[in-house]
């Protein structure tokens, strides 16, 4: 009996300890920013990319600090004040994106999750927070916008009547020109046909 528990207990801590080197090989694999907060604020989790944007040496060197730790008060409050509202409302909120500044100073944009953790009695006793970096997807998409208010500028400060319209006969853009022989506001017409715009 002894022998077939202790083989038994063998088995289930092989069994663990292969789940945590599963689960800490994904976590420290993945280019989101991962960690796991108390109620206090200190870290219990942190993955390899999370401990990089703090400028930590490495995950271990984050565990049971709290952000004011590694950034200045003002960023930590900021933070901080995000994961009160998880915590107390025990509401997660899901890719919000927002602009944070790395350990360099290096402002980025992130999406970011944060979920209540729960205790085994349904209390909140903590926090999970996922950071994606969207930074190259925000500086494309400024670019498209920088490009497009270029374009209609130049087509503004044409002379002749300039529209372009999809295959369905919709306008996707006319120029001031247009505007001001038609008497119709932009805003009026993207999307619409002749017979609707006039």
């Amino acid at each position: 009996s002894d022998v077939c528990s202790s083989d038994l207990l063998r088995r289930l801590n092989q069994a663990v300890t292969r789940e945590r080197t599963l689960l800490r090989s994904l976590i420290d694999n993945l280019p989101d920013h991962i960690h796991v907060k108390d109620t206090q604020g200190r870290y219990l989790v942190d993955n390899v990319a999370h401990a990089r944007f703090l400028g930590a040496p490495g995950p271990e060197a984050v565990v049971g600090k709290t952000l004011r730790d590694f950034v200045s008060p003002k960023l930590a409050d900021q933070y901080a004040a995000d994961d009160e509202r998880v915590l107390q409302s025990g509401a997660a909120f899901i890719g919000r994106e927002e602009q944070i500044v790395d350990a360099d100073g290096t402002e980025r944009w992130v999406a970011t999750t944060k979920v209540p953790l729960r205790d085994e009695h349904d209390t909140v006793a903590g926090l999970v927070c996922i950071r994606r970096d969207i930074t190259p997807q925000r500086r494309a998409e400024e670019a498209v916008r920088r490009n497009e208010q270029r374009l209609q500028a130049i087509l503004d400060n044409s002379t002749a009547v300039i529209w372009l319209k999809d295959l369905a006969g919709r306008y996707l853009l006319i120029n001031g020109q247009f505007e001001r022989l038609f008497h119709v506001a932009r805003s009026a017409v993207g999307g619409q046909t002749d017979r609707e715009v006039f």
